[in-house]
């Protein structure tokens, strides 16, 4: 047979493209994980922000008039939950009702007193 120690070139070509395409299925897919987790994380902090907003609400019997009446030293909570991405955002409106955003698409909405989702849509 002979003294071949090694792989032949062909050999080598073959198991780098093989690689080359596992990979190119592979990173797609971790960074949409990424993403949903991402926006998982902001959902949380929404509806931690919702609730904050409830507890000043049942207290005082109005809304919080700025976003400093329930965070910061010695409020409700200590800080405003950061957004994970840059394409999200957080938008808090009147009567309690908080949204999460990414890409201009409204991903959660609570709704609090007499305000719809539906309004808040259009």
């Amino acid at each position: 047979m002979g003294n071949n120690k090694g792989f032949t070139l062909i050999e080598l070509l073959t198991v780098m493209a093989i690689l080359t395409i596992l990979m190119g299925i592979a990173v797609p897919r971790t960074y949409h994980i990424r993403e949903n987790a991402a926006l998982s994380v902001d959902v949380n902090n929404a509806k931690l922000i919702k609730n904050n907003m409830d507890i000043y609400f049942s207290v005082y019997e109005k809304w919080p008039e700025s976003l400093s009446d329930i965070f910061g030293p010695g409020k409700y909570l200590g800080a405003l939950p950061v957004v994970q991405s840059q394409k999200g955002k957080f938008l808090i409106g009147k009567e309690g009702v908080v949204q999460v955003v990414w890409n201009d698409k409204v991903y959660w909405c609570s709704s609090g007193g007499s305000t719809k989702i539906n309004q808040l849509l259009t």
